[in-house]
């Protein structure tokens, strides 16, 4: 029975990898698998490219220039909350 079942599984596996000519038959996607893995290997090649070829968009002068600002409001913030009159 054990024999029959090897026999069996190597003549399916010999009918799904071959064609009735004996040629070797591959997946019936490939081609389209492999233009699609192209298509995608491009968009990361472009992505790649923009991410690297920007510089940051923040600057910390700037943003050194802003927190001092900030700080001067809250400073004047602060004070006119301590002079404020009550009633």
């Amino acid at each position: 029975m054990q024999k029959n079942a090897s026999t069996f599984d190597a003549s399916i596996s010999g009918i799904s990898t071959t064609t009735a000519s004996g040629a070797k038959q591959g997946s019936l996607n490939l081609s389209l698998r492999k233009r699609e893995n192209e298509r995608i290997e491009r968009e990361n090649h472009k992505i790649a490219q923009r991410l690297f070829s920007n510089s940051g968009a923040i600057s910390s002068k700037k943003l050194e220039n802003e927190f001092l600002i900030q700080a001067k409001y809250r400073k004047n913030i602060s004070r006119v909350k301590k002079n404020k009159p009550t009633f």
